[in-house]
């Protein structure tokens, strides 16, 4: 799995090998059964020229360094200049280009909405426990507005657009 963010914090390698082991003595039994994990913000971070075919790859892929080293990149690994043919020959194309460029921003837009989701839902829930709280008298509407963050005038908006 290639990864735009950090899954392990306890290691600074960017590509790690995970296998499923039995837990009670350690075997191996599901040999052949391995997961690569790789990172790319560790990629990113290291200041060493890439030196294997994957990082190669993976510089290309991230669009890591400006042109002249996708160029070099793409002198020094032919897998590497295959991949900068194919992508010329699809920019070229304004439907597929078109199409992806679409793909993408809807992946970005639904990430950006399901985040937005997520947050809402907190606050949502943050403040039906500080309603509930001053409907029982155990907080007061002032202490509650305070721990939300928002003026009391604030706190009531909320509480009515949300039906609390």
């Amino acid at each position: 799995m290639v990864a735009n963010f950090t899954l392990f914090d306890d290691t600074p390698l960017y590509h790690t090998l995970h296998r499923i082991l039995n837990v009670e003595n350690g075997a191996w039994h599901l040999r052949g059964m391995e997961f690569h994990f790789i990172e790319m913000p560790k990629l990113r971070k290291r200041q060493q020229w890439p030196v294997t075919g994957l990082e190669r790859m993976l510089y290309y892929l991230g669009g890591m360094g400006g042109a002249e080293e996708m160029q070099a990149l793409a002198m020094e690994d032919t897998r590497v200049a295959r991949m900068a043919e194919l992508e010329g020959l699809f920019r070229r194309d304004p439907d597929l280009l078109r199409d992806y460029l679409n793909r993408e921003q809807a992946r970005r837009d639904y990430n950006l909405a399901l985040k937005n989701s997520e947050a809402r839902g907190k606050l949502e829930g943050k403040l039906e426990g500080f309603a509930g709280l001053v409907r029982k008298g155990i907080l007061s509407l002032r202490d509650a507005s305070r721990e939300a963050n928002m003026t009391e005038d604030e706190f009531k908006a909320q509480m009515d657009l949300l039906r609390i």
